[in-house]
Parts: structure tokens; C-alpha cells; sequence
């Protein structure tokens, strides 16, 4: 490998050091904290809603029911996005 080479991998490894996962952290009391699946209750219920709403559009020929289904597709997406941050705001990593 060439100098510039090894430099590159050298930089990657520490931001990956400083960015990678980390162990978790547990309580004293001795508890795991719990999954963060409750948060986001709202996000399957939009999901539900949506995967019931296109079918019925399509099936009734019902350009709002279709609509309203995409929309909230979409929604879903963005609520149960896996990289988002935990405040709503800012955006995916390399996007």
C-alpha cells in the first residue's frame, strides 16, 4: 500500500472509532432499558392505516382513498426511518 493509502485507512478507522456503535449502558438497578418499539406506536398505527386505505382505493375505484394510502406510506417511511434522529429533526447520514 502506498503512503496516502495507509493515511486514508488510518483516518477511517478513527472516525469509526469515534462514530461506531457503543456498548450499552446499564441501569444500577440492574434492568435493561427497554427497546425503543413504544416510541414509535404512532408510526405503526400511520403504517396500519395506510396499508388499509390503498388496497380499499384500489379496489373501490377511490382516487382519495389511493391517495390518502401513498400519503401515509410515505409518512410511515419517514417516521419509522431507522437513521433518524430521535429529536424529528435533521436529516438520514448520506443523504
Amino acid at each position: 500500500m502506498s503512503q496516502y493509502d495507509e493515511e486514508g485507512l488510518a483516518g477511517l478507522e478513527a472516525q469509526l472509532g469515534r462514530d461506531g456503535p457503543r456498548p450499552a449502558r446499564v441501569p444500577g438497578n440492574g434492568r435493561t432499558p427497554r427497546s425503543g418499539g413504544g416510541r414509535r406506536a404512532g408510526a405503526w398505527w400511520v403504517l396500519a392505516t395506510a396499508v388499509v386505505a390503498l388496497p380499499t382505493g384500489l379496489v373501490l375505484p377511490h382516487g382519495l382513498l389511493v391517495a390518502t394510502g401513498l400519503v401515509l406510506l410515505g409518512i410511515a417511511a419517514s417516521l419509522l426511518d431507522p437513521y433518524r434522529a430521535p429529536g424529528g429533526r435533521g436529516r438520514s447520514p448520506g443523504r
